[in-house]
């Protein structure tokens, strides 16, 4: 049988550094393309060996949607 993991345990075991950094990003509004996302990107191509263009692909894909958006409006 494979044990349940304790999700409210392990956030509790570091809820500072999660509610710094959640703070930090809703405090610079930049949810979407900004400074944390690219850091995001970075760390976790560097933690799982996906290769970059994932990322791009993902960023040309917002763009693409303001575009879209801005033409409707």
């Amino acid at each position: 049988m494979v044990p349940f993991l304790d999700l409210k345990e392990q956030y509790h075991s570091i809820k500072g550094e999660i509610d710094a950094a959640v703070l930090a990003v809703l405090e610079s509004t930049q949810f979407v393309l900004g400074q944390y996302v690219a850091d995001f990107e970075k760390e976790f191509a560097k933690y799982s060996g996906a290769a970059d263009r994932v990322f791009a692909a993902l960023r040309e894909a917002v763009a693409a949607e303001r575009k879209v958006a801005v033409r409707r409006s």
